[in-house]
């Protein structure tokens, strides 16, 4: 996971936010098992809009695992809620900048699992080797140990890779082949950028 700099919110989102927030939260309340559905502005969804703003956002990576690039092959782009917009969560936070992000598909997976002390990749003191280290033997990702982290933040790693399967079957292979690849690129056209993982670099 990747320290992500969050631009200022689409002026036509912050000022519609919160009013889409409580339609939603309205409907839910008439029927807990309304689905959810993105709202339409200007003849476009909300979620096609804000795709292309949270891909510039991360350089075309997946928020969380770092997959690249977003709506390619495998790897198909979402809009990930990071405080579940569930009924009984986080429902009125449904259109709140500060709580999307683009996710792949596996990472999306994570549902309506939270935890408050869960690691946010665009907060200001966010940092990938402050919380975790690349194994190069595993290609896990590991918890950071020892006098380096403090209680409270390894337990927050420890949820993060938890919550997200950041290690789950098939993601180390993954990361194994695309070390390779950039083991096996051309010394001038290495930029971290183009890779998936981009913290095993670092």
């Amino acid at each position: 996971m990747m320290k992500i700099n969050r631009p200022k919110a689409p002026d036509w989102l912050d000022k519609n936010w919160k009013k889409w927030g409580k339609e939603y939260v309205d409907k839910l309340g008439k029927n807990p098992k309304y689905k959810f559905s993105w709202k339409q502005y200007k003849k476009e969804k909300v979620n096609h809009l804000l795709l292309p703003l949270l891909k510039k956002m991360t350089a075309d990576h997946c928020s969380f695992c770092d997959g690249f690039p977003m709506g390619q092959g495998l790897i198909k782009e979402t809009v990930e809620h990071f405080r579940p917009k569930a009924l009984g969560m986080f429902p009125e936070l449904v259109y709140m900048w500060a709580n999307l992000f683009v996710a792949c598909h596996f990472c999306q997976e994570k549902g309506n699992k939270f935890d408050i002390k869960l690691l946010k990749p665009d907060e200001d003191d966010y940092d990938f080797n402050k919380y975790f280290i690349f194994n190069f033997r595993t290609f896990e990702i590991e918890t950071r140990k020892g006098d380096g982290i403090s209680d409270a933040d390894k337990e927050r790693a420890e949820i993060t890779l938890k919550i997200y399967k950041l290690n789950y079957t098939g993601r180390s292979k993954a990361r194994e082949r695309e070390f390779k690849n950039y083991l096996n690129a051309d010394i001038d056209s290495r930029n971290i950028n183009d890779f998936s993982y981009r913290y095993m670099f670092l």
